[in-house]
């Protein structure tokens, strides 16, 4: 994200590599004073950098070399100046870096941990369909999904309730035995499963399902709150569109498109109980 911030067209890489170079160099000739400027400088313009990426997208890399720079500064900072000088054993700056480095750190392993899907893409992937068991709005726009985009989107499943987790864990169990089996039919066919026992609801592949729904359900709440039905798209997919009709049949250099009004994707989730699907 950050590869298009250029300074005179030249990247902020260019800058970091001046810095390291320097550094090198103040620490060969015993520059002590001078390093430790230079690379306190450097380290607080990082934790600018670095409050940025808390409040946009991590970037792994920058996080490496801010790692090496903070290193750089805390050799420098207790290194002695001169005869008989005491070393620095405490530095306010490097406990802000650490604390905007932990914050960036988590928010990269949160960017790294992707939903899981039930169903994923062959071939190109167009978009993800996000989907409850007992949405009646999900189920609408599941039957109504055309085959021929079918296999060009990922479905992910979120367990709202109990019985959620029932139905999805039955039709992982179906799908794992047979792998040509389709999403609607093995929602027809879990909905026969009965409630999971104590000691299935907390078997290691239950408690690993469990997990790949909490990811998935963080992805729907951090996206529109938790609304039901959810689809992400990839594009602009054939499934938004279809070549218009012309009744005289005139011969064109183009073609226009249409919203198909057979696609119809809701977007709030009614359940047969009443209650909605947002929490």
């Amino acid at each position: 994200m950050f590869q298009s911030m250029m300074f005179s067209g030249y990247s902020p890489w260019w800058l970091g590599i001046g810095v390291f170079c320097a550094a090198v160099l103040f620490a060969l000739f015993g520059l002590v004073r001078a390093g430790r400027i230079v690379c306190a400088v450097s380290l607080v313009t990082d934790c600018v950098l670095l409050l940025v990426m808390t409040s946009t997208l991590p970037c792994l890399s920058c996080l490496v070399v801010a790692l090496l720079l903070a290193l750089s500064y805390a050799g420098f900072h207790a290194a002695k100046t001169g005869y008989g000088e005491r070393k620095a054993k405490f530095s306010w700056l490097l406990v802000a870096w650490g604390l905007l480095f932990l914050l960036s750190l988590g928010g990269s392993v949160h960017a790294l941990n992707a939903p899981w899907a039930l169903v994923s893409a062959e071939g190109e992937d167009h978009g993800a369909v996000f989907f409850s068991p007992t949405c009646s709005a999900c189920l609408k726009m599941l039957d109504s999904f055309p085959d021929a985009e079918r296999k060009s989107f990922s479905f992910y499943p979120v367990a709202e309730t109990e019985r959620d987790f029932t139905l999805i864990h039955e039709m992982t169990i179906l799908m794992q035995d047979n792998p040509d089996l389709s999403l609607t039919d093995a929602l027809k066919q879990a909905g026969y499963a009965s409630e999971l026992s104590l000691g299935a609801r907390s078997s290691f592949s239950a408690l690993l399902l469990q997990f790949r729904l909490w990811k998935n359900r963080a992805r729907v709440m951090s996206a529109n709150g938790g609304i039901l039905p959810f689809m992400s798209l990839n594009g602009f997919p054939g499934i938004l569109v279809a070549p218009a009709r012309d009744e005289k049949k005139a011969v064109t250099d183009h073609t226009d498109y249409f919203l198909p009004s057979e696609l119809s994707i809701e977007s709030r989730c009614s359940r047969s109980d009443g209650r909605s699907c947002k929490n």
